[in-house]
């Protein structure tokens, strides 16, 4: 376990230093911004303006910058033979699985840190919400929708940023597997855009993708929502993991 955090804590400081960090969090709130096409801010309050830019298109462009700081270590790690360096003093599954956790929690960061931005920027401009117009409908019977009702719409939008960022890290774990077959990084980068894109298309049911938006629950109490939103978060995550072990393992 000690081996497991000096390797976390070696890409952690090495993830948030970047300049690239900050970049995904302002490519995050750009393009939600991006979403709002020329609408505006939805109704002149924050809220509905959020859940109007989380359904647009400009939402699953933010994938690709939540695995902006991070995706491409493995990559840069075999390029510079590092990899071969940190197999040698330690362990190379453990040094997977601690790059795999900064890589999943730099996403999810970065999708909230990304909304944060997006949320403070707009408040300069119309207030949270505004019960004169009937816009929440949706969102008041979804997940998560009595944030609303007890007048807390900045939880209530982090939330949904919290789902958005747990899919997110399974993206750019999938981003980190890709690159290490992939030589082209933009390819790599643009993958949470493409899986998302494709996921969008063919899901249906309890299993939707559209589940991480939290605007709509699948159970009735919130703890099981979350409780479902994690596992289909981390179990995919853990097993990317496992195959980018095995994809080095090869390759060493």
């Amino acid at each position: 376990m000690k081996l497991f955090w000096g390797y976390f804590f070696t890409d952690l400081r090495r993830c948030f230093l970047s300049r690239l960090w900050c970049a995904g969090i302002v490519g995050v709130a750009f393009f939600l911004f991006f979403s709002l096409e020329n609408m505006g801010i939805v109704n002149k309050n924050i809220v509905s303006a959020y859940i109007f830019s989380t359904n647009m298109s400009g939402a699953v462009i933010s994938f690709v910058f939540c695995a902006l700081p991070y995706a491409t270590s493995f990559s840069e790690d075999q390029e510079y033979r590092y990899v071969l360096y940190s197999a040698a003093r330690g362990s190379l599954k453990i040094y997977v699985f601690a790059k795999a956790a900064v890589i999943y929690l730099s996403s999810v960061l970065a999708m909230m840190g990304g909304t944060l931005l997006f949320l403070l920027l707009c408040r300069t401009q119309v207030p949270w919400m505004d019960w004169e117009q009937d816009s929440y409908g949706v969102a008041l019977a979804g997940g998560y929708g009595h944030l609303l009702s007890e007048g807390r719409p900045l939880l209530y939008c982090m939330v949904s940023a919290l789902h958005m960022g747990l899919l997110a890290g399974v993206l750019s774990l999938m981003s980190a597997f890709c690159s290490i077959y992939l030589s082209n990084k933009v390819l790599v980068l643009l993958m949470p855009f493409l899986l998302v894109t494709f996921l969008a298309s063919v899901d249906t049911g309890v299993f939707s993708v559209r589940m991480y938006f939290a605007i709509s629950g699948v159970f009735s109490s919130d703890w099981q929502n979350l409780l479902y939103v994690l596992i289909i978060s981390l179990v995919p995550s853990l097993l990317i993991a496992a195959g980018i072990y095995r994809a080095l393992s090869k390759k060493l």
